[in-house]
């Protein structure tokens, strides 16, 4: 989704300084620099839109157990909310939308992970399908159109919105202050 300078919601300064100090050193050091003359910030933090369109796509494969056809869903590859790719899981409350409209995908244990995963199962026989595999598979369909394709809107929570803002080169400190006469020339670092 593109959204114009005018539409974009930064991080207030208190949630910015929280954000900052999560950060590793590193980071947290690039992300919070200033101009050294007029204190102005080189990044802000970008907060991901209220709405965000997440695509959805359903298609058939063979159960691995019982080998009769069963639908599974994943993410669309272009399923993207700030800098980051979104799978099924991306958001807390993603998963539970999903299986009240597809209801093969649910909460379901995983031996492979040791723990209970949201994920496609068998309409026939119930084994999950290995979010592995369904990824995998999603990887070949994304060059077959005939697929199936949906699109779904979600609201993330305020706290699913902090966790995916990213940082914006708002200012360019190298030439920022930059004067074209020689005797007044400054350079920003």
């Amino acid at each position: 989704m593109v959204r114009n300078m005018t539409e974009k919601e930064y991080l207030n300064k208190d949630l910015e300084l929280k954000l900052l100090q999560e950060l590793d050193e590193n980071e947290a050091e690039m992300y919070g620099r200033k101009c050294a003359i007029c204190g102005k910030r080189q990044f802000m933090f970008v907060l991901p839109p209220k709405e965000v369109e997440i695509e959805l796509w359903m298609w058939y494969r063979k159960c691995w157990k019982c080998g009769k056809e069963t639908p599974v869903l994943w993410t669309s590859p272009h399923s993207v909310v700030g800098e980051f790719n979104v799978d099924p899981v991306s958001f807390e409350e993603l998963p539970k939308k999903i299986s009240e409209i597809y209801p093969f995908f649910k909460l379901t244990f995983s031996k492979t992970m040791g723990e209970n995963v949201y994920g496609n199962v068998c309409i026939n026989c119930g084994a999950y399908q290995g979010n592995w595999f369904v990824w995998e598979e999603l990887l070949e369909i994304a060059y077959e159109p005939s697929k199936i394709a949906e699109k779904r809107r979600i609201s993330l929570t305020d706290q699913e919105r902090l966790e995916r803002a990213f940082p914006e080169e708002v200012l360019n400190l190298e030439k920022h202050h930059i004067s074209y006469d020689p005797e007044k020339f400054v350079f920003c670092v």
